[in-house]
This record gives structure tokens, C-alpha cells and sequence, in this order.
């Protein structure tokens, strides 16, 4: 360690480290982050679907986000997304999954994991680098550099944390060191802090096409480009031009001391490439299709099969959630791709106002990661679909009769006047004696009383006789 003068207090400087972290400063502009160590995953899961009637989409997503971030507690290295070309990588899909991974990070490092919570938030940190174009949230860029610094200080490596902390800091200056670092950290971070401010200023010169876009640089908004964004730390920054929903695009850029460094984004080849890419394959289309029909076997098996090869995975989880009078009950389903198992994992229940939420979908994950550990032979689905969509009307509600049936209660029947039939004779035989017909029976004639005349305008109406009143 070399003690150097700042004019006020000597501060403990690892010139190593600053060096290096010059040193990747004066390379050339960067369009992605440092080699980091980036996770395959090994199980793909297809989110829950609805099956069958009275499941809202609200219901759906709660399990879901839920049972997710139960797995990753659970520590199960799993992929919601298929992977994209580099170039169409950097979007929605590489934010998303830096922000899963910068959670099961937070997990980590609470129970005190720092090997694996560095090793989470060094892929959430590369992830974050390939989804540029797409952050809005610039606050977890840094957060997740911070967490990454803090883990690698806390696993002896000091010189990576200084390298970290100052990528961090050139993102967000005035942070203030995190309190549950403890004050050993604190006093790492300040001496890191100062020797920042050695190292210099440069600027970027930032074109758009089209021309005029939104300049960001690290969330924060530019002007329109063309512009010159002068008076930022050596380092990497975050460039993005916006032009909407449709028109961005972003990328990585190293500052030099005392140099303005170029960068050309092209929002309009960003916004192809992003639509092209955002498309699922035609292996996983028909596998969602299939689910949501509610066909749930062997024969999803080869749609699986691709899905694993081509994603690089060793399991694949799918799953319904189906309404039970008055629960939702979700029924998972896992494949290994080693030998083409498909078997089913044990359903979980959720009453109807998902009241035990939280601890069901804990059962839920912890009954899937043991089907990864051991796969339930005893469980395999084969020939006939497992489940079979019944049109059962929700509780408290009347059934709907079909039309064949509202048409037979309804349907008045017509009045039938039989003939009488001559009996076929039989060959050789007498005829047999017609049917004497009974003449038809006449009502009987019905008298009419004579209408009572009514008196005309002006007149007392007649007297009836009074009638003698037997003694």
C-alpha cells in the first residue's frame, strides 16, 4: 500500500487497482461489459396457464411471480426467456434477467452466501450490459454494481471491489456506502471515492439515427443528438438515444481522460433486429399452444426435446392452473432432456382468495426443485393427456342448457289425429272386417239467454218483479 497526499489526510490508495481501471478506460469505446462470469441456466419454466373456466389472468400472474421468486430462493438456476442473437439480446429479456439475477443475489448475501451472491450479481451486472437499449430504471444498474463490490470485499478480493466501486461510483458519484456493509467497508469505500478524483474527465459525442433522438447517458436525459455530453468521469457510461417505444438504442461507452469519444446509435436497425428477435420460436409456440388446450402428454415430449437443445438446457417445467369449486389448483410438469421423462410433479392448492399465497407457492418451488434433485420416475406421463378440460359451470352458478335440450323443454307437442289402420292381410287368409267408425259425438247445443235490453238515455230502467220469500 502507498500513502498518498490529497492535501488534507493521507489516504491509502491500491495503485494496482487504480491502474487497471485506468487502463480499461483508455481502451477503446466498449459496447458491452467487462468478461464476467455469466450462468447457464439448467431448468427453462414455462410460466403457469390458465386452464379451463373461472381463472383470471390475475390469479395467474400472482402464482406465478410468486412460485418464481420462491425458486429462486430456493437457489433453482432457472430461464424464463430463450436466448436471442447477440445483437437482439440487449433488450427486455437481458433487463429482466438481470433483475431476477440481482435478486437471488439480495438472497444470497442476507444469508451471509458471498461466493454465490458475487457470483449472481456479476451475471445480473453482464446482463445489465446486454440490455442497454432497454433499461429504464438506471438506480439498479449501480445498486447491483455496489452489491457486486460489497460481495467481492467481503470474499478478500479487494482489488476487484475497488475496480467495481469505482464503475459505480462513475454512475452515481454521491452514493452513500450502504449501512449493512459495516464500517470497515465504509472506510474502503471513502478512500476509493477520493482516489477517483485523480483520474480525470473526458466527454461523448453522441449521433442518432434518425437524427434528433433523446441522448441518456446513465438515466439522465442529454439533450438531442447530435450533442457533446461533456464533463463525465473516466469510465464506462450508459448511452441510450430514445424516439419512443419503438425507436431506441444503447450501448456502453468507455470515457478517456481529456478526449472526446464517438458513438453512432442506430434506432432504426435496433427497432428491426428487436422485432425480429422478440418472436418466439416455432418449437415453443406450439409447446404454449398445446398447454393452453389443456394437452397435457407425451406427445408435448419433441416440442420439449428442441426446446432443450436449442436453449442448452437440462429440464423443462411446465405447468396449468385449474379452478376446483372453491381453490385454484396448480399442477406442474417437468422433462429431462437426458432421456425424454416427462413425468408430473405434485399439485399445489390456493384457496380462492389466494389467502396462502406466500406459503403454498414455498411448497410449490420446494416441489419442483425436488423433482430437478430427483426426478419422479413414479410420476411419468405416458399415452392419453393427463388432463382433460371439463366445462363445469363455477360454483353458485346455474348450469346453461345446450339448445338441443332448451329446445325439448320448450318445444310444445303437436296434436296427432290418428286414423284408423287396415290390418295388413296375410297371404291366403280372409281379409279382416273393416273398423266400424263411431260417428262423431255433437257437443250439445248451448242456449243462448236473451240480452237484457238496456234502457235508453234518460229512463229508470224497468222494475224487476221481487220474488216471494217462502214463509
Amino acid at each position: 500500500m502507498k500513502m498518498v497526499s490529497t492535501g488534507r489526510q493521507l489516504v491509502p490508495v491500491a495503485v494496482a487497482a487504480v491502474a487497471m481501471f485506468a487502463t480499461l478506460a483508455e481502451g477503446p469505446a466498449l459496447g458491452g461489459t467487462p468478461a464476467a462470469a455469466q450462468s447457464s441456466a439448467e431448468v427453462f419454466l414455462l410460466p403457469f396457464e390458465p386452464l379451463g373456466p373461472g381463472v383470471s389472468s390475475t390469479v395467474v400472474n400472482r402464482i406465478n411471480e410468486n412460485v418464481q421468486r420462491r425458486l429462486q430462493m430456493e437457489r433453482v438456476n432457472f430461464t424464463t426467456e430463450v436466448s436471442r442473437e447477440a445483437a437482439a439480446s440487449g433488450g427486455a429479456a437481458a433487463v429482466r434477467e438481470a433483475q431476477q439475477e440481482y435478486q437471488r443475489g439480495i438472497g444470497l448475501y442476507v444469508v451471509q452466501d458471498y461466493q454465490g451472491a458475487l457470483t449472481a450479481f456479476e451475471s445480473s451486472v453482464a446482463a445489465f450490459g446486454r440490455g442497454v437499449s432497454d433499461i429504464q430504471d438506471f438506480r439498479a444498474v449501480p445498486d447491483a454494481l455496489f452489491k457486486l463490490a460489497e460481495s467481492y470485499y467481503r470474499t478478500g478480493n479487494e482489488d476487484m471491489a475497488r475496480i467495481t466501486l469505482m464503475r459505480a461510483l462513475v454512475i452515481r458519484p454521491e452514493a452513500p456506502p450502504a449501512e449493512e456493509a459495516g464500517q470497515a467497508f465504509g472506510r474502503f469505500y471513502e478512500s476509493v471515492r477520493e482516489s477517483m478524483a485523480r483520474l480525470g474527465r473526458g466527454s461523448i459525442v453522441v449521433e442518432s439515427n434518425p437524427p434528433g433522438l433523446v441522448v441518456v447517458v446513465n438515466g439522465e436525459e442529454r439533450g438531442s443528438a447530435p450533442v457533446t455530453v461533456t464533463d463525465l468521469p473516466v469510465g464506462e457510461h450508459y448511452v441510450q438515444v430514445r424516439g419512443g417505444d419503438q425507436l431506441r438504442a444503447g450501448q456502453m461507452v468507455g470515457v478517456q481522460r481529456n478526449r472526446e469519444m464517438e458513438v453512432r446509435l442506430d434506432a432504426q436497425r435496433s427497432a428491426a433486429t428487436q422485432a425480429a428477435a422478440t418472436a418466439d420460436p416455432r418449437y415453443l409456440r406450439s409447446l404454449r399452444e398445446s398447454v393452453q388446450r389443456g394437452t397435457i402428454s407425451d406427445s408435448l415430449i419433441p416440442f420439449m426435446r428442441e426446446l432443450s437443445a436449442r436453449q442448452g438446457v437440462q429440464y423443462v417445467v411446465v405447468g396449468v392452473i385449474v379452478r376446483r369449486d372453491r381453490t385454484f389448483e396448480a399442477l406442474p410438469f417437468v422433462y429431462r432432456a437426458s432421456d425424454s421423462l416427462f413425468a408430473e410433479i405434485p399439485p399445489q392448492e390456493y384457496d380462492d382468495e389466494l389467502a396462502n399465497l406466500s406459503a403454498h407457492s414455498m411448497s410449490q418451488a420446494q416441489l419442483i426443485r425436488a423433482a430437478l434433485r430427483r426426478f419422479p420416475e413414479d410420476r411419468l406421463v405416458t399415452g392419453a393427456p393427463i388432463i382433460e378440460v371439463e366445462e363445469e359451470p363455477l360454483p353458485g352458478m346455474a348450469a346453461v342448457p345446450t339448445q338441443e335440450e332448451d329446445d325439448r323443454r320448450t318445444m310444445v307437442a303437436p296434436v296427432v289425429v290418428a286414423t284408423p289402420a287396415r290390418e295388413r292381410p296375410r297371404t291366403g287368409a280372409e281379409p279382416a272386417p273393416p273398423v266400424q267408425q263411431q260417428p262423431p259425438v255433437q257437443p250439445a247445443p248451448v242456449q243462448q239467454q236473451p240480452a237484457q235490453q238496456q234502457p235508453a238515455w234518460g229512463q229508470q230502467p224497468a222494475q224487476q218483479p221481487a220474488q216471494q220469500q217462502p214463509a
